[in-house]
């Protein structure tokens, strides 16, 4: 007679003969059947071993709990007490069957030294009279003749017992139905609270539209219920399905779709993106009268009505520092020759002096009697010029703030100053309609440039030879430096209030009420190009040192950097409050250059870009996961199971949480909350995937 009896399905074969082998080698004699349930004879001989089996197994799985040989099988041992069932499965258990305790062996992958499943043959050795071994692991087995027992002191054998359940080592395993119900709760409490969290902080911050805002809020709870029951249908084909609310291959999982998002945040600018959509709900700003870069072209000075001036990274968009002390309107600010101070020009009677690192104000320029409009450095370093409306261009020495010299002359307002390359002469635009030149090192009067209307602004060309300016009436000139001859006329709509010379002097920007920079030809005023971008009257103007540059600030409260030979818009910059603070610099990330500047990344018009990011982030979370599993495998090598099971979450996830420390570190917490939410777009995708793999390749994932 045979001790042990085990029932199956034709699929479970490969773990009906995994248990038996373990089951001979501990000295227990085992049934069971290799051939097709067929035939009288074979029939009759299935009856007599049953009957007379000390335990019946029984393998619950898909496929077995339609077999009727099975359930047949299953009901003989029950009506002798001898029926010891396995879920390898979570399914459901033929009715009459439920309530007989089962052992749960879904997390099973049928190999022979794993815990759940000793724990089993040990229940089944103490009922049939085999022998246990030190430790619940198995013996050697032969595979093919006689079954063998190793040697095993007598202290550790034990003797046969009544048959009886061992209620301490076997679980009352939830069937498959209940099993189903757990998980549809469990995932929706799940997408109940993360979607219940993300309304909470769409609705407190305002940065979702409120007309979005509950389509949002629900399909996020429904991309994450998808998530979490994707995931344990994955787990169960695979062998491991876990109904706890957060399970470890759901977190690997959340981690994984972390990561290969984050290029999209933090490259992409996508919480740049977001913001700048409700930018028009609960938002001050400030026009932004004038622009200047500094000699590198590497940063940006911005002086607005907000009574700041702002220092910008060119490339990045970043705001390095903001000036606050004027009392009034900023008109004007410019840098030092060494970049390593500001002058401002203000509304409220004063120039003042400011270290461009940290905005700390060295130096009060006091004396003129009305608006100071423009302030500007001699390239030189040995003065600075000052433009007032009280008549008169005024020289200060740099280092003390001692007025040096008043040239005077306008019979109005000045407007704007421009200083030659190498110092020697000074022009300067009122609204007298003159342009006049000066000698800056006795401050004698030069030639002076008649236009058509109140100017607002002139500049010299970088080779000193010719002279721009622009008007109220929206006309501009060029003329000869030396010998005032006209070289070019340009004409608008309008009025013009910024001009600078580009492309090595061979043409001209403008910037007027139209909000339009314009590109013209600097020997006979034929228009070449505008760019187009700014939503009010453009301001202020200015060209990189190499020409290749350009930016414009405007009444729509942002200034923005041109590409001159493509016309691009490279960056924007603006003196807003939005109802989410701007993001900050991350300056050293490892593997992401960090969204530095509220222009968001057009995704769309860029599908490279978009695939680069993509490739970017899931290449990096693929490394990770390669990773973990490598370790994995190194700590189960070395027996240690437990710490094994956590390697890939834990590759995964300090990778992710350090993403977020250095997000925290630089943007507002939304910008994080919404990638953490992001998230989800790419994990359903995943985890969908994922599931038809391991359903089409026999739950081998």
């Amino acid at each position: 007679m045979a001790d042990v009896f085990i029932s199956y399905s034709r699929k479970d074969r490969a773990r009906a003969e995994t248990m038996a082998k373990a089951l001979k080698a501990r000295g227990v004699d085992v049934w069971w059947d290799t051939h097709l349930k067929a035939g009288a004879e074979f029939r009759q001989e299935i009856s007599q071993k049953l009957e007379s089996a000390r335990a019946v197994i029984v393998i619950w799985s898909e496929e077995s709990v339609a077999s009727r040989f099975v359930c047949d099988e299953a009901d003989v041992g029950a009506q002798q007490d001898t029926l010891f069932p396995v879920l390898v499965d979570l399914v459901d258990i033929p009715l009459g069957f439920r309530q007989i305790q089962t052992a749960d062996l879904t997390k099973w992958r049928g190999k022979p030294s794993d815990r759940l499943f000793q724990s089993f043959i040990d229940i089944i050795v103490d009922v049939a009279g085999g022998k246990r071994t030190l430790g619940g692991g198995a013996p050697t087995v032969e595979q093919d003749g006689p079954s063998r027992v190793e040697p095993v002191a007598p202290a550790v054998l034990s003797k046969p017992k009544k048959q009886k359940r061992k209620k301490a080592s076997r679980s009352l395993m939830m069937t498959g139905q209940k099993a189903r119900a757990a998980l549809i709760f469990r995932s929706l409490v799940l997408a109940v609270l993360v979607a219940g969290a993300f309304g909470a902080l769409a609705s407190v911050t305002n940065f979702v539209l409120p007309e979005y805002r509950n389509y949002l809020i629900g399909g996020l709870g429904g991309l994450v219920f998808i998530t979490r029951y994707m995931t344990f249908q994955a787990d169960r084909k695979s062998g491991g399905a876990s109904l706890r609310l957060l399970s470890r291959s759901y977190a690997a999982l959340f981690f994984f779709a972390l990561i290969a998002s984050a290029p999209f945040l933090l490259e992409g600018r996508l919480y740049a993106a977001v913001m700048q959509a409700v930018r028009i709900e609960g938002v001050e700003g400030a026009d932004i009268n004038a622009v200047s870069f500094d000699a590198t072209g590497t940063r940006i000075a911005t002086s607005s009505d907000d009574q700041t001036v702002r220092v910008w990274d060119a490339q990045t968009g970043v705001q390095l520092s903001s000036f606050p002390g004027h009392e009034d309107w900023v008109w004007a600010a410019n840098f030092s020759p060494d970049g390593t101070r500001v002058v401002s020009a203000s509304r409220d009677l004063t120039a003042r002096v400011w270290l461009a690192g940290d905005g700390a104000e060295i130096l009060k320029l006091s004396g003129h009697t009305s608006t100071v409009r423009d302030a500007i450095y001699d390239p030189q370093g040995r003065y600075i010029a000052t433009a007032s409306h009280d008549k008169t261009v005024r020289l200060w020495d740099p280092a003390t703030g001692e007025e040096l010299r008043r040239l005077e002359g306008h019979t109005g307002r000045v407007t704007a100053l421009a200083v030659s390359h190498d110092g020697s002469l000074i022009a300067s635009a009122s609204s007298d309609g003159t342009v006049r030149l000066w000698h800056a090192p006795d401050g004698s009067p030069g030639k002076v440039f008649a236009g058509s209307g109140a100017l607002n602004d002139v500049a010299f060309s970088r080779n000193q030879t010719k002279l721009a300016a622009v008007s109220d009436d929206g006309t501009g000139f060029v003329r000869d430096v030396f010998s005032g001859q006209l070289l070019a006329r340009i004409s608008v709509p309008g009025k013009l209030f910024g001009v600078r010379f580009a492309d090595q002097d061979r043409q001209i920007a403008t910037v007027g009420l139209d909000g339009l920079v314009k590109l013209w030809s600097a020997e006979n005023g034929t228009a070449l190009r505008d760019f187009t971008g700014h939503e009010g009257g453009a301001r202020g103007l200015d060209v990189s040192d190499d020409g290749s540059l350009l930016i414009s600030g405007s009444r729509d409260n942002t200034a923005r950097i041109w590409d001159v030979a493509s016309g691009a818009q490279l960056q924007i910059m603006g003196h807003i409050t939005p109802a989410i603070d701007l993001p900050r610099a991350i300056d050293r990330p490892p593997y992401f250059v960090a969204s530095r500047a509220p222009m968001p990344v057009d995704l769309v018009a860029d599908p490279d870009r978009a695939a680069t990011y993509a490739i970017k982030g899931l290449g990096i979370a693929a490394a990770l996961l390669g990773l973990g599993i490598v370790l994995r495998f190194i700590f189960r090598l070395v027996r240690q199971t437990r710490v094994s099971r956590w390697m890939v979450v834990g590759s995964l996830g300090t990778v992710a949480i350090y993403i977020t420390v250095l997000m925290l570190s630089a943007f507002p917490a939304e910008a994080t909350f919404l990638w953490l939410t992001i998230a989800f777009v790419p994990m359903a995708v995943l985890a969908v995937a994922r599931w038809l793999m391991t359903t089409v390749l026999g739950g081998r994932l």
